[in-house]
């Protein structure tokens, strides 16, 4: 994934985008270093993804963003009967479902906000880190 990026970026003259590999958990960057993060399809995979997210908050610089699009268990009627099927193939790649990444947004920064998309299978949620100490 970190090659196609790579392609991306060139192919698109981004010389302001970063591509770092690391771990989530303990991200090889200083803080206040990013002006955001985009976490996709993640926080289902990661480990201990509360410290992910704690990780995305403290590199971000005050007024950056974070934005997850990951998936959950869904709201609607045929979402929740296709749910189980994707619970149960995810349970051989270590994905979780049951994962609420969304609400500790609100421990760690401003202007929260998340959207279900798909009857509710898919979501982004996002948030602003503070301009000022909390």
């Amino acid at each position: 994934m970190l090659k196609q990026a790579q392609r991306k970026v060139a192919r698109h003259r981004w010389g302001s985008v970063a591509l770092v590999e690391g771990d989530a958990e303990r991200l090889p960057l200083a803080g206040a270093s990013c002006d955001a993060v985009l976490c996709s399809y993640g926080m289902v995979i990661i480990p201990d993804y509360r410290r992910a997210l704690a990780e995305a908050a403290r590199v971000l610089k005050p007024g950056g963003r974070l934005v997850l699009l990951e998936p959950k268990r869904g709201s609607a009627l045929w979402a929740r009967a296709a749910t189980p099927l994707v619970a149960f193939a995810g349970r051989f790649g270590g994905v979780d479902l049951d994962r609420r990444p969304w609400e500790q947004l609100p421990t760690l920064l401003e202007d929260v906000s998340r959207t279900d998309y798909c009857g509710g299978i898919v979501y982004v949620a996002s948030g602003t880190k503070a301009r000022a100490p909390r």
